[in-house]
């Protein structure tokens, strides 16, 4: 391991339950309607999660800051 002085960082996704991924979290679906194929194709790049989709969010009420 080296440091690298960037701060750890991860993305919470809800799509992340209703996504079909291969060993390397690559989305399924995604790479099928891309390609055309139910295959895989050799260096394909896609994100994990659809980062355009809007979710819609209503915190509890018993939430608070921090």
């Amino acid at each position: 391991m080296a440091k690298l002085n960037y701060n750890l960082t991860t993305l919470y996704y809800l799509g992340i339950l209703e996504t079909i991924f291969d060993g390397i979290q690559r989305p399924l679906e995604t790479i099928s309607r891309i390609s055309g194929s139910v295959f895989v194709p050799r260096g394909v790049d896609v994100p994990s999660l659809d980062q355009d989709k809007l979710w819609d969010f209503t915190p509890l009420k018993t939430l608070k800051q921090g």
